[in-house]
């Protein structure tokens, strides 16, 4: 009886810190974003203001895009499964949070290299793809 209840103490002692690490975890990682996000200077940012579409692969006569908005708010053009919600730059990336929905829905920070950036054309590289933009009035 004894050995149960020491087994059964130290489960709960393991299961009381896993739950305390997540939460803390997930403090750590609200704050990092809330960080960057109040971070970015207005000046840097304000190029990247509006809506940017390129065509949809899935139906040339359809856009889709990404709507940059002040107070680093950002929205998803005719993307069912994406869904942008923040969006800030610094030195030479543009980062998109991003929620996609499928089975479950997941929550990502996708960080894109800024390639070149004016009044009316963007493009962005993530890795290997590249991803041309064009500004929509």
């Amino acid at each position: 009886m004894k050995k149960i209840a020491i087994i059964l103490g130290a489960f709960v002692f393991v299961l009381a810190s896993c739950q305390n690490k997540a939460k803390n975890q997930e403090n750590v990682e609200n704050t990092e974003v809330e960080a960057v996000v109040e971070e970015t200077p207005a000046d840097a940012s304000e190029a990247f203001l509006g809506s940017w579409v390129e065509a949809n692969p899935a139906n040339a006569e359809e856009v889709q895009g990404i709507a940059l908005k002040n107070d680093s708010l950002a929205e998803s053009i005719n993307n069912a499964t994406v869904a942008n919600t923040k969006w800030w730059v610094d030195d030479s990336n543009l980062y998109l949070i991003q929620e996609k929905q499928g089975a479950e829905i997941t929550t990502d920070t996708i960080a894109f290299e800024v390639e070149a950036i004016s009044a009316d054309s963007l493009i962005l590289r993530d890795g290997e793809m590249t991803i041309s933009y064009k500004k929509q009035n």
